[in-house]
């Protein structure tokens, strides 16, 4: 038996004034019914209004709402004011808590995506260390940490209308896929991470979507030892697994999965990182020769003239298209027309549009790339200047920041990829 109900609820709504400073967000803010406000910043001294000073401590703003959950009647509104300065207390009460002293320390880029970690082995680091979720939960979904590690609010940027409340009376927000125009604002408020360890993360997570075997990382070595003969991944084995021959090795996963069996051999984890210890010291060698290599790159890179000057002409093509769809639409006001006649014209105007418009997307898309890969090699060699010059022992560190992957040959040697795209074999 359905039990359907008719009428509107009542329900608490959760509202975000954005403005600039002294446009008078907080003015507007005492205007809902019986305003409470948990000031941070110290803003509301000019104003008649109730008031808990909280600008200090992290965990008194948050026994502050917990106050208010527990007695509604303390109030009607409650206004936290403003969120960036409460979030500048929950940042420092992280990272005292977590004995870092800043947010970047915790490896937003390199700490995890960057240094091969999986979204889901990340979910669990962050499980076992007792980090709650942004809704208080203990178990994190892949979705919310992608979801972070993609926001650009943490480099300092703002997208604004990602979502929209279809309907009013439901306040239910829908994501924008295009029906209403999205702004984006560079360095709308202070980073947490800097631009270029988000811009790694989000090539590393590009170069992740183009594997054709998907991605995952139970050790340094999973998605970089790759097969010569057929280019799958070696994995682990376990060997003598009950006796005490037991060993663990890598080999092709789909060694006998096809109709000839790869010819490529076992390979032990302390030859893989004796091999690679010989191929850094060799690639460092020239440390010099790599770094004028990648800036001659990187002069390649950003030079985007042509590009810039073909976007140039793809937006005039586009405001010529929307002159000649007006006059269309005004020559049909004025004169008579065939509307079969009419429409056909404006329906062809329409699909060129769209065509142009595909097409600016799409260079402005390469010019975004060439940028975002000029970028990468220099966050390269300024990351190169920091390596030693002698390789003595595996640093796991060094693996997982230069390979790109490492091949496996018929003869048992390994060709080391760096990331620059530099090969160097070792026997």
């Amino acid at each position: 038996m359905l039990k359907i109900e008719t009428g509107l609820e009542t329900r608490a709504l959760k509202v975000v004034i954005y403005g600039a400073e002294g446009i008078g967000k907080s003015t507007f803010a005492s205007q809902f019914p019986n305003p409470l406000f948990l000031d941070t910043e110290g803003g509301t001294s000019s104003l008649n209004v109730r008031r808990v000073k909280c600008g200090k401590d992290w965990s008194y703003l948050l026994s502050c709402v917990d106050e208010v959950i527990k007695d509604p009647s303390i109030c009607k509104t409650l206004v936290i004011d403003t969120a960036d300065w409460a979030e500048s207390l929950c940042t420092k009460f992280v990272c005292e808590k977590y004995r870092k002293s800043n947010i970047e320390e915790f490896g937003f880029g390199k700490g995890y995506v960057y240094k091969g970690k999986s979204v889901n082995t990340i979910c669990r680091m962050l499980e076992e260390q007792g980090i709650k979720t942004p809704g208080h939960k203990d178990h994190w979904r892949t979705t919310t940490v992608s979801s972070i590690l993609k926001n650009e609010k943490y480099k300092g940027d703002c997208e604004m209308q990602k979502t929209y409340v279809k309907n009013f009376l439901d306040h239910v927000s829908v994501k924008n896929n295009g029906k209403l125009e999205k702004i984006y604002v560079e360095d709308h408020h202070e980073p947490i991470v800097s631009k270029d360890h988000w811009l790694m993360v989000q090539l590393e997570f590009e170069r992740r979507g183009t594997l054709d075997q998907g991605y995952n990382s139970c050790n340094e070595f999973s998605c970089k030892l790759i097969c010569g003969d057929c280019g799958s991944y070696y994995g682990a084995k376990v060997l003598h697994s009950n006796d005490k021959y037991r060993s663990v090795k890598y080999r092709c996963n789909r060694k006998y999965n096809n109709e000839h069996v790869c010819q490529t051999p076992f390979v032990t984890e302390d030859e893989v990182k004796t091999k690679f210890i010989l191929a850094y010291n060799e690639f460092i060698g020239n440390r010099e020769q790599l770094i004028e290599d990648c800036k001659e790159m990187i002069q390649v890179l950003d030079n985007t003239e042509e590009l810039e000057a073909k976007l140039a002409g793809l937006n005039q093509k586009a405001e010529d298209i929307i002159i000649l769809v007006k006059n269309l639409i005004d020559q049909n006001s004025t004169e008579v027309m065939d509307q079969d006649d009419f429409q056909k014209k404006y329906d062809s105007y329409d699909l060129e549009h769209k065509k142009v418009i595909n097409e600016i997307e799409a260079v402005g898309l390469e010019i975004e790339k060439k940028n975002a890969q000029a970028k990468y090699l220099q966050a390269f060699i300024d990351d190169l200047n920091n390596r030693p010059n002698i390789l003595e022992a595996y640093d796991e560190d060094i693996w997982s920041y230069l390979i790109d992957k490492a091949i496996v040959n018929r003869d048992k040697s390994i060709t080391f990829q760096f990331r620059n795209g530099k090969e160097i074999r070792i026997e």
